[in-house]
């Protein structure tokens, strides 16, 4: 009895304190997850554009989709070959992570584009996923062959105009997902064989350059797809964990957002979008809405 109460008074003075969340804690308890599409394919690369419609890509079905208020899919295009990161530009091209490098696609007319598919004369494959900056640099990842005991994976940068990446960081095990931080100063990229998130100084940044661990996952793999909102909150989907990871701008873990039970657990990509956080299940090809704390 008397180590239950000491127990209970940790635990108590903890939330006084304002303690970090624990590994399976809820971010939010009335987050009303709730299904929006099925469109079948391993889905990644969640997107909204200008007029508020979803985008997601199918991996191995090399298709670009859009996601209807009905929940209906419908092929807008095909990628180069295993579509798997994408974000919008600002002039409205779908720029594409995928396995013949950095991609353009134009959804006025459907045609496809190559960015950039070399570093130093060696081609680009099996890319992963990508965040644009204020001036329309692509942060990307590069991971084909890499992971924990073979720490060989890169996260580049493609400066607008250029088809000429730059190194930002080398020997990760398996950097996945990436997006970037409020300001421009800070790249975060996941790595997913190590099961933490990094924080990079972006090409532009001054001050102190390093890389450190910014947050942990727990559970499932690793950080797959990751997503900023526009209060610095990092919201990270852990592949084969059937949630999305929450994190405070400085790092401190605020809890998870589970899919509902019967859910895959595939979960791969996300996006934050008036209020509500849209997440891809790959292993169902499954789209999913959490509405978010105001």
């Amino acid at each position: 009895m008397r180590t239950m109460g000491i127990a209970a008074g940790i635990a108590a003075g903890a939330a006084l304190l304002g303690a970090p969340a624990l590994a399976g804690d809820l971010y939010c308890a009335d987050c009303a997850v709730r299904k929006v599409a099925t469109c079948g394919g391993f889905l990644e690369g969640m997107n909204v554009d200008a007029d508020g419609t979803l985008w997601v890509v199918d991996m191995f079905g090399n298709n670009i989709l859009t996601v209807g208020t009905d929940g209906t899919c419908t092929e807008q295009g095909k990628a180069g070959g295993r579509p798997n990161g994408a974000k919008f530009a600002a002039d409205g091209a779908l720029i594409i992570a995928d396995g013949e490098g950095i991609t353009r696609f134009d959804p006025a007319d459907g045609s496809l584009s190559v960015l950039a598919d070399n570093f130093d004369g060696e081609p680009l494959r099996e890319l992963n996923d990508l965040a644009i900056d204020a001036e329309g640099g692509i942060y990307f990842t590069a991971p084909i062959g890499s992971h924990m005991a073979n720490p060989t994976g890169r996260v580049f940068y493609l400066a607008p105009g250029s088809d000429a990446p730059e190194l930002v960081q080398g020997g990760l095990a398996f950097p996945n997902g990436v997006a970037l931080a409020p300001g421009g100063q800070v790249v975060y990229a996941g790595e997913f064989a190590e099961a933490q998130v990094l924080a990079m100084p972006t090409q532009g940044a001054g001050g102190l350059r390093i890389t450190n661990i910014h947050a942990r996952t727990a559970g499932g793999i690793g950080p797959d797809g990751m997503t900023v909102g526009p209060d610095g909150t990092l919201y990270a989907a852990v592949f084969q964990a059937g949630k999305v990871s929450v994190f405070a701008p400085n790092g401190e873990p605020l809890g998870d957002i589970p899919l509902p039970e019967g859910a895959g657990t595939f979960t791969t990509n996300v996006a934050v979008h008036e209020g509500a956080l849209y997440i891809t299940e790959a292993s169902l090809g499954e789209v999913w809405r959490a509405e978010l704390p105001d």
